[in-house]
């Protein structure tokens, strides 16, 4: 694909959001002072005044499609409402969750709609930085735990400090932006063999779901899925069947949580989460906006029901929901590029974390919304012309 004026703009902004946050956070780690937090918020404010240009020049250019409409009413009417509710947050929890994460919900947004899907400088950008963010992993990582990670987690799980979350959402990101300028199957392999080992030495569980759904679409479109699927299961054998290799990972916290299901049973969650349904119950139509101490918001999608009521909480089952139909509908329409399933997995990652461990600012939503309203501009210009030489009639022949 050639180089676009957009293009200079994108890579930018992702230097700046993705590699950018690996090496502030080796330069923390060393000592330094922290000037920009956590980095997640400087890095969404200046990373979206550079992806404002190409984002307006798409507007322009195509107009916004029904998914982008929708981001923007779900947008505008959580700022709306959370505006009128700071005089009821008494606490300012809530106020300060929004305020920090606003930045990072219009970034991604914009990070994914303006994604140049196939795109080689991207691409090496891409895959230069998962190189850069996997040795980083490796070097700093320790017993089988990623040693930054863990030490950033004790200092808050907010957005503006860098728990092991943030470094597992941005490597993330970067294998979405990565996979969706790939073409060869191999170096695809690879991708997703490393991110696995990636985000298991972090400790994520949450984001290795979206490396799932990844590696499932690639075993189902394999020549050899037979051997492709026995290949994997090979691959994490000695994570499953070991003893011996998980006790050398005592401090890993996918290994103890997920893999060794050992002291982990996580009654703050189940109790927010509890008391979520309370508050719904004694408001079903406003919800009752900050009601809760820091840190005990609830974790699924039932938090945008105690914050915005019921009309927010319909708005954001919506944002889930509708792409999942378009970009369905689509591919049933005869839209079979494989850019389509992989930003599919995008949407139905985002939604299965959302009905069960992530609160409504996590980053990874805009970020797949995005790249669904990408994508479905794409489907509509492909199948319009589908349409169009369908509905051509032939030409007559010289010699009639």
């Amino acid at each position: 694909m050639p180089l676009d004026r957009s293009t200079p703009y994108f890579v930018l902004a992702v230097l700046i959001l993705l590699p950018g946050f690996y090496l502030y956070q080796l330069y923390v780690f060393a000592g330094f002072p922290p000037v920009f937090g956590g980095y997640l918020v400087y890095s969404a404010v200046a990373a979206s005044v550079v992806l404002v240009f190409p984002y307006l020049q798409m507007a322009f250019r195509e107009h916004l499609n029904r998914i982008d409409i929708l981001y923007w009413i779900l947008t505008f009417f959580y700022l709306a409402w959370a505006g009128y509710n700071v005089q009821y947050d008494y606490l300012g929890v809530a106020t300060q969750l929004y305020a920090s994460a606003f930045p990072g919900w219009i970034c991604y947004y914009l990070l994914g709609r303006v994604c140049p899907f196939g795109n080689r400088t991207v691409n090496r950008l891409a895959m230069a930085s998962l190189v850069f963010m996997t040795l980083v992993v490796l070097a700093y990582t320790n017993n089988g735990s990623f040693e930054i990670g863990v030490t950033q987690q004790t200092a808050g799980e907010s957005a503006q400090n860098a728990s092991y979350q943030a470094f597992a959402l941005i490597f993330v990101v970067t294998v979405y932006v990565a996979a969706l300028t790939l073409r060869n199957r191999l170096v695809e392999a690879g991708v997703l063999v490393v991110s696995a080992v990636v985000l298991f030495l972090i400790g994520s569980r949450s984001e290795a779901i979206f490396v799932a759904l990844i590696a499932l679409y690639f075993i189902a479109t394999s020549r050899y899925r037979f051997v492709t699927g026995l290949a994997a299961l090979l691959a994490a054998a000695p994570l499953l069947l070991f003893e011996q290799f998980l006790s050398l990972l005592t401090s890993n916290r996918f290994a103890v949580t997920v893999l060794r299901r050992e002291g982990y049973v996580d009654t703050t969650r189940e109790y927010i989460n509890a008391r979520a349904i309370d508050i719904i119950r004694d408001s079903p139509l406003f919800g009752e906006y900050g009601r809760y101490e820091s840190g005990l918001y609830a974790h699924n999608i039932t938090s945008a029901w105690v914050d915005f009521g019921a009309i927010g909480f319909l708005l954001y089952v919506l944002l889930l929901g509708f792409p999942l139909w378009l970009l369905a509908s689509d591919y049933i329409k005869g839209d079979r590029d494989r850019s389509i399933v992989l930003v599919l997995s995008a949407v139905v990652g985002v939604t299965l974390l959302m009905i069960t461990t992530k609160s409504i600012v996590y980053y990874m939503v805009p970020f797949a919304v995005g790249l669904a309203a990408h994508r479905h501009s794409l489907s509509l210009r492909f199948l319009g012309s589908v349409r169009t030489r369908v509905a051509r009639p032939p030409r007559a022949s010289a010699a009639a």
